[in-house]
């Protein structure tokens, strides 16, 4: 870029009286100086000096000096060197020609000086409020040429990148590039010059600049061209979006989490109905046969060999009935933290075989046998023993309930260093991999052609987990694949839990 302000720095800037007096001052010396050379040249030459004498005139002082300096010289030519010498007449029209020639040149040098001189002035103040506006932009403003090299810059600039303005003045721009993207962004600029027009650097993608800790800042670039001197020039506004990008990444987060809290809620609501319309059934079908019977007995209709079994089947609903209260009073208790334990010093053995007893009648009613296996016979443990036997049998009736007729389930207690195991194994309907990490969870079912997902609550799994928990103990299910039965083993400690275990959440 030509430096304007550089040329023009010899221009004197004061008042008129001092700007003319270099017109004089100037004129005179030229004038003493060809005086000097008069023994060399004579009357030959009158003008030669003259000329740098306006051109200087008019450079410091402007149009003015330069035409006063014109005038002296072109007297001091006609009175000094121009025949007859030391004469203001002269003999030749040739000699007035010469001198006119003089004097329009003269003006014509003062005049042009003066309309560059106002054209610089008026280039340098567009620079200065360029500059000024450049400062004051709210955005980090970098001015860059054609080559890529930093021509200017702004004090956010220096603030955004943390260099100090001749750190990054005349360094190459890809300097402030990330390095995965420097070998391609010469192509970039060089497709801007091809088509120079305001526009958004990068649209779509993510731009990144390279601070002098070598940190990387997410940045927002406005590009515009500029033609200055007959150069090409590209200002860059430079916006830091850091905030911007986090604010949006909240966003979109909170998008997310209200997207999966509504989901949830839906979920929720979704698996209220299920469960109500499910705890309907299983209420309906005990309650159902229970008052049937009941009205039969009370007309006294039914005979005697009957009423025996009427009798058995109202005790076998409400029964059930009364398992399924207490199920749903456990799993209250569970989830407000509640459940407690009255811990005792009890045979693990006999703990299993009444839970054996209580499902012994649903396992022959199927036909299915069980497989008992206790030993060692005597295995002491801290335990509460009503919640231990309400675990083992709801292990149990779920091994009876998913097994076909005919089946086998047995039972196998044993211990091992400092701990009992107890491990219900069955030749039933099995699990699939995709289900069992969920068997545990409460209110979930597996379902299969030959027993629907909505037989059952889904809570019997979900409480023997959290009793076994409570005792400090650990439960786990292993199948090799539907059709191919399923094992649990729980494990319990021989001694005596610090306290009870804060139930799971499914």
């Amino acid at each position: 870029m030509l430096d304007l302000r550089r040329l023009t720095t010899g221009a004197v800037r004061s008042s008129a009286l001092a700007r003319h007096a270099i017109g004089v001052g100037a004129a005179a010396a030229a004038i003493l100086l060809r005086l000097g050379l008069d023994p060399l040249w004579g009357l030959k030459f009158p003008f030669i000096l003259f000329f740098p004498a306006v051109m200087l005139s008019g450079w410091l002082g402007g149009l003015g000096p330069g035409i006063v300096t014109t005038v002296l010289c072109a007297a001091a030519a006609e009175y000094f060197w121009i025949e007859p010498a030391r004469s203001f007449t002269m003999r030749s029209g040739t000699d007035l020609v010469s001198l006119l020639i003089f004097a329009a040149i003269g003006a014509l040098i003062s005049v042009l000086n003066d309309a560059w001189r106002r054209a610089a002035a008026a280039v340098i103040e567009s620079e200065d409020r360029f500059r000024l506006a450049v400062e004051a932009a709210p955005a980090a403003m970098i001015m860059v040429d054609r080559r890529g090299t930093i021509v200017l810059v702004n004090a956010l600039t220096e603030q955004l990148l943390g260099y100090a303005r001749d750190e990054i003045v005349g360094q190459s721009i890809e300097r402030l590039v990330p390095a995965r993207l420097r070998d391609h962004h010469p192509l970039f600029r060089a497709a801007f010059y091809a088509d120079p027009r305001p526009r958004p650097m990068g649209a779509g993608r993510d731009l990144y600049a390279v601070r002098k800790d070598g940190s990387e800042v997410a940045v927002e670039i406005g590009l515009s061209p500029i033609d200055s001197s007959g150069a090409a020039f590209v200002l860059a506004a430079v916006t830091d979006i850091t905030v911007r990008k986090q604010i949006e990444a909240e966003r979109a987060q909170l998008l997310v989490d209200e997207q999966a809290a509504r989901a949830e809620l839906e979920r929720a609501s979704r698996l209220k109905d299920e469960f109500l319309a499910v705890l309907s059934h299983e209420l309906r079908t005990p309650l159902n046969a229970v008052l049937g019977y009941a009205q039969l007995l009370g007309a006294g209709t039914m005979p005697p060999e009957r009423a025996a079994h009427a009798v058995e089947v109202i005790q076998r609903n409400a029964q059930a009935l009364a398992r399924l209260v207490e199920s749903l009073l456990d799993l209250s208790r569970i989830i407000a933290g509640k459940l407690e334990l009255d811990l005792e010093r009890l045979n693990l053995c006999s703990a299993v075989d009444a839970a054996v007893d209580v499902i012994r009648p649903e396992a022959d009613a199927k036909a299915i046998a069980l497989d008992v296996d206790l030993a060692p016979a005597e295995i002491s443990i801290l335990a509460d023993r009503g919640r231990l036997e309400q675990a083992f049998w709801n292990l149990l009736s779920n091994a009876i309930k998913f097994t076909p007729r005919g089946g086998r389930v047995a039972v196998r207690v044993t211990t091992r260093d400092d701990e009992a195991r107890i491990q219900v194994i069955d030749n039933g309907e099995g699990i699939s991999a995709d289900f069992l990490p969920y068997v545990f969870d409460r209110f979930k079912q597996a379902g299969s052609q030959k027993r629907p997902a909505q037989a059952g609550l889904g809570l019997g799994l979900a409480l023997v987990r959290e009793m076994v928990q409570a005792h400090g103990g650990t439960i786990a299910a292993e199948s090799p694949g539907p059709g191919r039965g399923s094992t649990f083993t729980i494990t319990l400690p021989l001694t005596a839990p610090a306290k009870p275990q804060a139930p799971a959440s499914a």
